[in-house]
């Protein structure tokens, strides 16, 4: 979160900043914070983003900055081609092939283990856990290797067994 800060300020400053302002990563970045719980009322006012969804998204921030919570709010939109891939991808570095990874809403899904991973707006790659009934949580591990992401949802969701 402090690099992210720092690297932000630093653009700012150099005038050198290439995307638009995002509010939304300045609102996020706050939450993120220890202190953050503390403006999340004023935060869903001014987003109009309800608190779960809020609360999502700074686990998300916290996991990879400003793209993470973005991947949390929504997958990046991706062509089928690029999703297809990245399911060959999983599908290929899968040690055993129990579950039937699908892409839904530009997500690749794998309802039986629990896990999906979705692109971010960075080209990255963010692991999710199921945490109940169609509520996607986000976990650790988002890299430019759709397999290595689904390996990281994988790993999170073992840590957390009986949250189903």
């Amino acid at each position: 979160m402090t690099t992210d800060a720092a690297a932000r300020a630093q653009t700012l400053l150099a005038g050198t900043a290439a995307a638009p302002h995002d509010e939304l990563a300045d609102i996020l970045r706050i939450l993120a914070s220890p202190d953050g719980a503390d403006h999340l009322e004023a935060a869903q006012h001014a987003t109009r983003i309800p608190e779960a969804t809020l609360r999502a998204m700074m686990i998300g921030y916290r996991h990879g900055g400003p793209a993470g919570a973005h991947a949390t709010l929504a997958a990046t939109p991706a062509t089928i081609d690029v999703l297809e891939r990245a399911r060959q991808t999983v599908h290929a570095s899968r040690a055993v092939g129990l579950g039937t990874i699908t892409i839904d809403g530009g997500s690749l899904t794998d309802t039986t283990a629990g896990v999906q991973i979705r692109p971010g707006p960075d080209g990255r790659w963010y692991p999710f856990t199921l945490w109940r009934a169609d509520e996607w949580r986000p976990a650790p591990g988002a890299c430019d290797d759709p397999a290595e992401a689904f390996r990281a949802a994988r790993r999170a969701r073992a840590a957390r067994p009986l949250r189903r």
